[in-house]
């Protein structure tokens, strides 16, 4: 039976770094902040956990990032081996890491909805080829424990037997993941309203962009180890988001 991520929002989504949609300097930037930043809060003040997002295009590029000479930590770091870095400076405050997949490139933003994208030169073989990467150099860090296969893939659909349906897909990829690192924890997001689900697919129902994973009750998600699935929808509040009413109301 899968498990579903109930966490607050200090324990789930904690400070979410977005190392996916930056170049390199601003991801450098961005990651001095946030090691500077966990540097001074005091212990009771540190989040539970930290949600680390890349991008598969760079993390297959794996290029050095351009940190200055001054940026002891990172100077002369690959992308991927930045996320050790930050993993290893969250596991010295106590801080779990979760590791998210958030997008296809860092302007593949809304992109297609999609896990791939066949345009960009990503198909599923070279989505999994990056998780593989990811895998190999953080799965030693004992504080990252777990993968979100893909923030928000709200194009796609679940259990409706098409080519886009986002539960065989996280199947797939999830048995990747967890050949590579059995004790991590897989994150399954939700799908969006079009196609959506069977019975979840309406418009007018105000699915979000990631919630919708009503189609885990006719089409479960099924990995090689049933007890590390977390179904994990993604929720935001109107101050996150508002969306736009139907006409009439």
């Amino acid at each position: 039976m899968a498990h579903l991520a109930a966490w607050t929002s200090t324990a789930w989504a904690g400070i979410s770094t977005s190392l996916s949609e930056t170049s390199s300097t601003q991801s450098v930037s961005c990651a001095r902040v946030h090691l500077e930043h966990w540097c001074r809060m005091p212990r009771m003040q540190r989040p539970f956990t930290h949600r680390l997002r890349f991008n598969h295009e760079d993390v297959m590029k794996n290029d050095i990032v351009e940190a200055p000479q001054g940026a002891q930590l990172l100077f002369q770091t690959r992308y991927v081996e930045m996320f050790g870095v930050l993993a290893s400076e969250a596991a010295r405050r106590g801080i779990l890491v979760m590791i998210a997949c958030h997008r296809i490139n860092k302007d593949a933003w809304p992109g297609k909805g999609l896990w791939y994208d066949e345009a960009l030169n990503f198909p599923e073989k070279r989505v999994m080829e990056s998780w593989s990467k990811i895998a190999g150099h953080l799965c030693e860090h004992w504080n990252v424990f777990a993968a979100d296969l893909q923030n928000e893939p709200h194009a796609s659909s679940w259990g409706k037997g098409l080519a886009s349906d986002w539960n065989k897909a996280a199947e797939r990829i999830g048995d990747h993941v967890l050949r590579l690192c059995p004790r991590w924890l897989i994150m399954v997001e939700g799908v969006g309203f079009t196609p959506g689900a069977p019975g979840a697919d309406d418009p007018g129902a105000g699915y979000w962009w990631g919630e919708n994973i009503v189609g885990a009750k006719v089409a479960p998600v099924r990995l090689r180890d049933q007890s590390k699935l977390v179904c994990a929808p993604m929720l935001k509040t109107r101050r996150t988001y508002i969306p736009p009413l139907p006409r009439n109301t």
